[in-house]
């Protein structure tokens, strides 16, 4: 609405506006700057297909590197049947150290519990004992598979059922010698 009543003054009055004639040279001026402008866009659209194409240099370079340089996942010679953990995988060594430290803890509380019911503490050996198989056959495993993430976090997670499953059997032991405990007091 407003810019069409000054559009409409601007073509009333466009007589008044035309009275005067650019300074000489102005529309080589003009064009000159004009003509900077288009170069400085095109070396700005330049400059980005060079970055660009840098980037694509840098990612090519690295995947044909990756893919012919690396390692395959087997283990160099010192991977045998005597392998070190450290060697292979510092981290799993490191958590593994750690959770057999929790484990023998924890295999020493449901030792001190001298109960009648061995079949619930065997039920929950027998699932120890399958979990450390698997976690045997992962062992193996990641002696020709060390860059395999999932392998590891697989052992890890292993290890905590185990933590966990030992924390449950020490909660119903508990519960179990609180329950006899209990039996024992209403009887007496």
């Amino acid at each position: 609405m407003m810019s069409d009543k000054f559009e409409d003054f601007i073509r009333d009055n466009s007589d008044e506006f035309n009275d005067q004639q650019p300074f000489e040279g102005h529309e080589a001026r003009f064009l000159k700057k004009l003509e900077k402008r288009k170069q400085s866009t095109r070396s700005k659209v330049y400059m980005l297909m060079r970055v660009a194409a840098v980037f694509v240099m840098a990612f090519g370079l690295g995947y044909l590197y990756n893919s012919t340089n690396v390692q395959t996942n087997e283990m160099p010679a010192v991977a045998t049947e005597n392998y070190s953990l450290e060697e292979i995988a510092p981290e799993v060594a490191e958590a593994e150290t750690y959770y057999q430290q929790v484990l023998t803890v924890k295999q020493e509380i449901v030792e001190d519990y001298n109960m009648a019911d061995k079949a619930v503490i065997e039920s929950y050996l027998s699932e120890l004992d399958l979990l450390e198989g698997a976690y045997d056959e992962m062992r193996k495993e990641l002696v020709n598979n060390y860059r395999d993430e999932r392998i590891i976090n697989s052992m890890i997670i292993n290890y905590r059922t185990r933590v966990e499953i030992l924390e449950a059997l020490i909660n119903q032991l508990e519960d179990i010698k609180n329950g006899e405990n209990e039996q024992f007091e209403q009887q007496a």
